[in-house]
């Protein structure tokens, strides 16, 4: 495949594999309430397509039931999914949108914030002035992420 963000997206793809596979044949699945469930991973390409992201959201959630997904390689992508997304009770974890709008624009979605401080401070004081202000946020933060690998292993 051969779009915008494959060089990215790609790679990212292999991870949600290998950690899939390492659910199932290593932790037996998802435990939900003491019963272990194998998980599946549905993957729809895109194409670097905004109009392709929208429809294979829409697809996901409405034809297929899915209502835990994980956000396209980029901000903007994942911008316009959050535009179905935001309308139902599905979650998106979006491990490759960097951008505070997707965060502070939409309520469904979680990932990981820049570190920065000066870019997380505008998301919390949007969060805060909210109507409908959640009444918990949480935030990790590595401070050496070099060491986050050696961590792992």
């Amino acid at each position: 495949i051969d779009s915008a963000y494959s060089t990215f997206g790609l790679p990212a793809v292999n991870v949600y594999r290998m950690y899939f596979d390492w659910l199932n044949t290593v932790r037996g699945g998802i435990n939900v309430n003491g019963v272990f469930r194998k998980a599946s991973l549905t993957l729809i390409e895109d194409f670097s397509d905004e109009t392709l992201v929208v429809e294979a959201t829409r697809h996901l959630i409405d034809d297929l039931g899915i209502k835990l997904l994980f956000g396209p390689y980029s901000s903007s992508f994942t911008d316009k999914m959050m535009t179905v997304v935001d309308a139902t009770d599905a979650l998106v974890v979006a491990p490759h949108a960097a951008s505070s709008s997707v965060y502070s624009n939409h309520d469904r979605v979680v990932g990981p914030a820049s570190s920065t401080d000066t870019m997380l401070a505008p998301v919390f004081n949007d969060l805060q002035n909210r109507p409908d202000k959640p009444e918990t946020v949480a935030y990790v933060r590595e401070e050496n992420p070099s060491n986050a690998f050696n961590t792992i292993l």
